[in-house]
């Protein structure tokens, strides 16, 4: 790809690898120890974001599927419209309610 200098961090998680930070310079570049300690700390953060946001898709993900597991579908009535809300009892978990 065309670069000279090349510095890999792991992203570690509380419980597995979740990626690898890759550092890219076009010119030859020595990572000074000064360099190296921010970007290793940078590392640290970027992998308490991804994981975060891992968590969150996941309970997303699992708040769909029991909302589709309790919504059926509705019967058909003549003359009659039927309609259903699925409203979540608390905002922050999509689940439980109505």
């Amino acid at each position: 790809m065309g670069f000279s200098t090349v510095l890999c961090l792991p992203l570690w998680g509380s419980r597995t690898l979740l990626g690898v930070l890759t550092i890219c310079w076009i010119k030859p570049h020595e990572v000074s120890i000064t360099e190296r300690a921010t970007l290793t700390a940078a590392s640290g953060y970027i992998a308490q974001a991804v994981e975060r946001a891992l968590y969150l898709d996941e309970r997303i993900s699992v708040a769909r599927q029991l909302q589709e597991a309790m919504l059926t579908d509705l019967p058909l009535a003549d003359h009659v419209e039927i309609s259903a809300l699925y409203q979540p009892s608390a905002n922050d978990n999509m689940i439980g309610g109505d």
